[in-house]
């Protein structure tokens, strides 16, 4: 996962609270994924109220998924939800357990 200041260019942005109090706070954050045998992988985690549609994902030649969203400073936790099953993040080693016992990935956004 990498985290940048946010830039004009084509990303989603999800912060938790709709905007950040100043837009220069926001970062771009790249989500990435290996599953080269997927053919649909979203992101979703509380950062859009864990919408099942999540976030579409698009696949590199390397089968490596990727999307960049704009976040704010914070703590996140999200899920991969490859071909309808939910993923945490295996190169992520930051994790929470759920309200369901189940685990969630967890990101922090800094200033």
């Amino acid at each position: 996962m990498e985290v940048k200041k946010a830039t004009k260019k084509s990303t989603t942005s999800c912060c938790a609270t709709g905007t950040c109090k100043t837009e220069t706070k926001a970062k771009k954050v790249t989500f990435q994924l290996n599953a080269a045998n997927a053919t649909s992988v979203t992101l979703t985690g509380d950062f859009n109220a864990w919408t099942p549609a999540g976030i579409k994902m698009k696949k590199e030649k390397t089968g490596l998924w990727k999307t960049d969203i704009e976040l704010c400073k914070g703590r996140y936790e999200y899920k991969f939800v490859v071909d309808g099953k939910w993923w945490t993040d295996p190169a992520n080693k930051h994790t929470a357990i759920n309200s369901f016992g189940d685990i969630n990935s967890v990101i922090e956004v800094s200033a």
